[in-house]
């Protein structure tokens, strides 16, 4: 698939953060964003990504579970 130059990219219990970031970066304007619903382990996620990854995180409280969040990441570049 060709890379879209997407404003925003969004997934939803499709893989672990690394793994996305890595699909949604191919696909994204270098301005976009992403929106990833995660669950509870979403810090641990996000420090994994970090190894792999340099970008900018907002965690966005969930209102349904405490335990989760929507993360904004943005700004996307390898390591």
């Amino acid at each position: 698939m060709d890379p879209v130059g997407a404003d925003v990219v969004t997934a939803r219990a499709l893989a672990p953060l690394t793994k996305l970031i890595g699909i949604a970066s191919r696909h994204l304007d270098p301005r976009g964003v992403c929106l990833f619903p995660k669950g509870e382990t979403h810090q641990q996620e996000i420090d994994e990504a970090l190894k792999h990854f340099c970008f900018n995180c907002i965690i966005i409280p969930s209102k349904t579970d405490r335990k989760c969040a929507i993360l904004k990441v943005d700004g996307i570049r390898n390591v």
